[in-house]
Order: C-alpha cells, then structure tokens, then sequence
C-alpha cells in the first residue's frame, strides 16, 4: 500500500492529476487484495475518528488520537522495519502496526462506532 501511496505522490508532484490505465490497475490490485481489507477499514475508520475529532463533532481521547496518527505515521513512512519492496513481508510489520494500535484503541473506537450510528453517519 505504501508503494501504491509514493507512486500516487510522486504524480502529483509532477502536476498530474489522473493516474493512467496500468497506474490504475496497479492501485486496483494492491488495495483489492482481500488480506487488506480489515486493515484498510481499520484505516478509514482512524481517519473518520481524526476527522470528527478535529472538527470539535466528537470529544475524543488525546491518547487516542496519538496513537492513531502514530500508526498512520508509521504506515507512510518511507523508512520502516520491514521494506515494503520485499514481497509480502514488506506489509506485515504495517499490518501489525494498524492492527496493534487497533487494539489499543478498541473501546474508544468502539464507542465512536456507536456515536456515529447514533447520529445516522455510517459508511
């Protein structure tokens, strides 16, 4: 996913703003790889929880959001434990990252889930 993510910074730095076909292809396949998809859910759910928090809509736990915003930092950082150009084990220690700080963050996160069925703003 990393790769996919530079790729993706790389042509807008360049003025780009649409990815070509095999660019689209590529993204496709990376971010529709099955074994990901709990971990990009676990993402956009960080990413909604930040969001809601930063627009003052939920008093959220500092604790929390540094623990969120640590993952996600770990998980586009270029220089990470594991290289993500080594096939496979390259996203483990990614993998690992967003599902430990998951855990650690499950029954804040649990009751944002809640929170935001209340307010009727499910994905």
């Amino acid at each position: 996913m990393k790769q996919a993510w530079n790729k993706f910074k790389k042509i807008l730095s360049k003025g780009r703003k649409h990815l070509t076909r095999e660019e689209t292809k590529q993204a496709r396949f990376i971010l529709n790889d099955p074994a990901l998809e709990p971990v990009l859910d676990k993402i956009l759910e960080f990413l909604e929880y930040i969001s809601a928090a930063s627009r003052g809509k939920y008093k959220a736990s500092m604790e929390v959001i540094v623990t969120i915003v640590a993952a996600i930092l770990y998980l586009i950082w270029v220089l990470d434990l594991i290289p993500d150009f080594i096939p496979v084990a390259g996203y483990l220690d990614d993998i690992a990252v967003i599902s430990m700080a998951a855990s650690m963050c499950a029954r804040d996160l649990e009751r944002f889930s809640k929170w935001r069925k209340k307010r009727g703003l499910t994905r």
